[in-house]
C-alpha cells in the first residue's frame, strides 16, 4: 500500500535519524518544488533535529518566517525584519526598538544599530577596550574607552592626517571644537619625542572669550598671541590696546624685522627698544641694518617724494642724495602753494602760496642761531612781545655781504655793503631803497632843535652835508671851501629859477633893404615852464633928417636873404600874428612912427637908438624856433648904421 501523507502516527518519535537516511539520497529530484512548505513541519518539530548538513543549494528565493530571513535571490540581496531588503544586507525593525548587529569574538564585542531616536551608531561593548578603524590593515584611529580619539597617518600624504572636506553650497562651518560648560575650547599640538613640546590654540573662556595662542597645553598661560573679540592683536599682551600691540619682554629686544636677504643674521628692518637712551626704560628704535632707509607714500613708491635716511645720518626729503648735509629738502617743481617746509607750535596757519618756509607760532615764532665757540646770536622773531613788530637782533654786530663765493658766503665780512655795530653806529658801502610810496626814505630827529642831516665823507672826514637846520630851512653845505654844487644831466625845478638859456647875436649888418635874420632854436625841459624872448639891438645913426627910420622885426612870407619866414615869429606855438596886430600892415615890425609896440625902452636921439623888446609865451612841449628880420629905414638922407642885435630866449620855471 502506497504512503500517501507522513505524520506524527507514521513515524515514531525520534526514530528517523541520519542512520536511517542514506547519505546524498534525498536530493532536488526527490522532492517536487515547493512540495513540503512551512505547514508541513509542525511549530519547533525541527529544531536542534536537522544535525548538520554538509552542503545544500537552495534555488530561487528563501523566506525564513515571512520577515525573519528574506533571501531575494533575483537581486542577491538578504533582508532580516523586512520582506523587500533594499541593499545586499538590510536589517530593519517595524517598531522603534533598538536593533543591533553584533560582532563579537571571544576578547569582546561590538554593536551596530540604530537607536530609538533614529541615531546611528557602532558602540565597543567590552569595557577598557577601544574602537578602531583600519585602512589597507592599519589602524588609523582609535577611539579609547574614555572617548579620546588617537590618529596615526602614515605615509606621505601632503592633505596632513586629519582632512575635513565640506561640500556644501553654503558658508557653514567644517568643524566645531566645542567645551561644554564654563571650560576653554582649544586644540593642543604636542611632540611625543625625546622631548614634549607643547602649543595650544582655542578660545579662553575665563578671559573673555579672547582667542589666544600658547606656548603649553593650556591657552591661559604662556600666551604668545591674542585676539579680542573687538579685534585688537596682542603679541606677548593678554590685553592689547590698539589694533596690534607688540610688548617685548625686555628692552634691546627686537619686536618687528625683516631679514635681508644677502645675510643670515643682520635684519633688513626691525623695531626695538633701545635702552642706550636713558628715557625712562628705553626709547622706540628702528634699524635697517647698514641699509637706507626709504619711506614713500605713493602708489609707486616714488623714493624722490618721500623721506630717505642714509646710513651716514644725513636725511633727505624730496630727494635721495642729501650728500654731506643732515638734513636736504627739495622740491622737484616749484608751483603755488608747494611749501618746502612749514614748522607749527599753534594755530594752523599756512602762510602764503609762495611761501618756502612758514614758521607759524600763537605767541612770537623765533628762530634763532647760537654758535656756542663765542655764544654769538641771531634771533629773528615777531608777535605780541615786539609790540606786533618783527624783530632781527644779534649779540654782536649785524652785518650784511655781497659777491662772496657760494660756499663762503655767510663765513666772511669780506665785501661788506651795510653793517650795524653795538654802540649805534652804521655803515654801508651801497644804499639803495625802493618803493611804490612817494616817500621812500624818512630820517627823523628826535632831538628837539637839532639838526637833521646827511653827511658825506670821504676817508672818514665829512666833506659835504645836506639836510635840515634847527629852523626848518633847508641847508647844502660844505665843510671844503670855495666848492661848488653842479647839476648835471639833470633840470633844475624851482620857482622862479632859470632852467636854460639860448642865445644868437649879430653885428654890423647895414644896408637899405638888407634884411638880416637871426634865428635860434630851444627845446623846453618842462610842459608848463614859461619862455622869455629877449631882443635887444643898438645902431647909430649918421644924420638925423626926420625920415622914418628904425628897426624893423619882419613877420610875413617875404624871403629875407633866401630864408622863407613861412609867416610865423616863433615856431611850435606860442607866438602868432594875432600879438602883433596894430604894429604895422603887411610887415608886423618896430619903426619910428609907431610908439605902441612891444618896446619897453627906445632912444630916439640924433646919435644912438637903442631897442629893447620882451616878451612872454608857454612853453608847451614841442621844440621853439625864434626869428627875426631886422632891417633899418631910411629918408632922403643918409641910412642908419646898425652896430649889434642880440637874441636870447630864457626857460623859467614859473612861480
Amino acid at each position: 500500500m502506497a504512503l500517501t501523507k507522513i505524520t506524527t502516527s507514521v513515524v515514531a518519535v525520534n526514530s528517523l535519524t541520519a542512520a536511517n537516511i542514506a547519505d546524498n539520497s534525498i536530493d532536488a529530484t526527490k522532492i517536487a518544488n515547493n512540495q513540503i512548505l512551512a505547514r508541513h513541519i509542525a511549530a519547533g518539530a525541527l529544531t536542534d533535529q536537522l544535525g548538520t548538513l554538509p552542503s545544500a543549494t537552495i534555488s530561487g528565493n528563501l523566506t525564513v518566517d515571512t520577515t525573519t530571513l528574506v533571501v531575494d535571490s533575483s537581486n542577491n540581496r538578504v533582508g532580516i525584519g523586512t520582506t523587500s531588503p533594499a541593499q545586499a544586507l538590510s536589517i530593519e525593525a517595524a517598531d522603534t526598538t533598538v536593533r543591533f548587529m553584533e560582532v563579537k569574538n571571544s576578547a569582546g564585542s561590538m554593536l551596530v544599530g540604530v537607536n530609538g531616536s533614529g541615531n546611528s551608531f557602532v558602540s565597543g561593548q567590552t569595557s577598557g577596550k577601544s574602537l578602531s578603524l583600519e585602512t589597507n590593515n592599519t589602524e588609523r584611529m582609535s577611539i579609547a574607552s574614555d572617548g579620546k580619539i588617537d590618529m596615526y597617518p602614515s605615509g606621505a600624504e601632503t592633505t596632513g592626517g586629519l582632512r575635513v572636506v565640506y561640500n556644501g553650497d553654503n558658508n557653514y562651518e567644517i568643524a566645531r571644537f566645542q567645551s561644554e560648560g564654563n571650560y576653554d575650547a582649544h586644540v593642543s599640538f604636542v611632540t611625543n619625542g625625546s622631548t614634549q613640546y607643547y602649543w595650544s590654540a582655542g578660545i579662553d573662556y575665563s578671559d573673555g572669550g579672547k582667542f589666544k595662542i600658547a606656548n603649553d597645553n593650556l591657552v591661559s598661560t604662556n600666551t604668545e598671541l591674542t585676539i579680542t573679540r573687538s579685534g585688537e592683536v596682542g603679541i606677548l599682551t593678554d590685553n592689547p590696546q590698539a589694533l596690534l600691540e607688540i610688548d617685548p619682554p625686555a628692552v634691546d629686544t627686537a619686536i618687528f624685522a625683516i631679514r635681508r636677504q644677502d645675510h643670515a643674521s643682520i635684519p633688513l628692518f626691525k623695531f626695538f627698544q633701545d635702552s642706550s637712551v636713558s628715557q625712562g626704560t628705553g626709547h622706540a628704535h628702528m634699524n635697517t641694518g647698514n641699509r637706507d632707509l626709504s619711506i614713500t607714500a605713493d602708489t609707486s613708491a616714488t623714493k624722490t617724494l618721500g623721506l630717505y635716511l642714509k646710513t651716514t645720518g644725513a636725511v633727505g626729503i624730496g630727494t635721495v642724495t642729501p650728500g654731506a648735509n643732515k638734513l636736504s629738502i627739495r622740491n622737484s617743481t616749484y608751483s603755488s602753494g608747494n611749501r618746502m617746509l612749514i614748522v607749527s607750535n599753534g594755530s594752523e596757519d599756512v602762510g602764503a602760496s609762495y611761501d618756502t618756509i612758514v614758521v607759524n607760532q600763537s605767541d612770537v615764532p623765533t628762530i634763532r642761531l647760537i654758535e656756542t665757540q663765542t655764544d654769538v646770536q641771531m634771533a629773528l622773531s615777531c608777535g605780541n612781545e615786539n609790540s606786533n613788530s618783527a624783530v632781527l637782533g644779534t649779540t654782536g654786530k649785524l652785518v650784511f655781504t655781497t659777491g662772496n663765493s657760494a660756499d663762503f658766503s655767510g663765513y666772511s665780512v669780506a665785501n661788506k655793503r651795510f653793517e650795524i655795530t653795538d654802540s649805534n653806529n652804521y655803515s654801508w658801502n651801497t644804499l639803495f631803497v625802493r618803493s611804490t610810496n612817494d616817500q621812500i626814505l624818512s630820517l627823523d630827529q628826535n632831538d628837539t632843535g637839532g639838526w637833521n642831516y646827511i653827511g658825506f665823507l670821504s676817508q672818514n672826514a665829512r666833506k659835504w652835508y645836506a639836510g635840515m637846520d634847527s629852523g626848518s630851512d633847508f641847508i647844502i653845505g660844505s665843510d671844503v671851501a670855495n666848492k661848488t654844487v653842479n647839476i648835471e644831466n639833470a633840470n633844475l625845478n624851482a620857482p622862479g629859477v632859470i632852467v636854460q638859456t639860448q642865445v644868437a647875436r649879430g653885428d654890423n649888418a647895414v644896408g637899405t633893404g638888407d634884411f638880416d635874420v637871426i634865428s635860434l632854436t630851444i627845446t623846453p625841459k618842462f610842459a608848463d615852464s614859461d619862455m622869455l624872448v629877449h631882443f635887444y639891438t643898438q645902431w647909430s645913426v649918421i644924420t638925423n633928417d626926420g625920415e622914418d627910420w628904425g628897426l624893423k622885426l619882419q613877420r610875413d612870407g617875404t624871403t629875407i636873404l633866401g630864408d622863407g619866414v613861412c609867416g610865423y615869429f616863433i615856431s611850435g606855438g606860442g607866438v602868432d600874428a594875432a600879438d602883433w596886430i596894430g604894429q604895422g600892415s603887411t610887415t608886423y615890425g618896430v619903426n619910428f612912427a609907431s610908439k605902441t609896440d612891444i618896446d619897453t625902452a627906445r632912444s630916439s636921439s640924433t646919435s644912438t637908438i637903442t631897442y629893447k623888446i620882451r616878451k612872454v609865451v608857454q612853453a608847451g612841449t614841442s621844440t621853439k624856433t625864434v626869428r627875426f628880420g631886422v632891417d633899418g629905414w631910411t629918408g632922403a638922407s643918409a641910412e642908419s648904421q646898425r652896430s649889434k642885435f642880440v637874441l636870447m630866449v630864457q626857460e623859467i620855471r614859473p612861480n
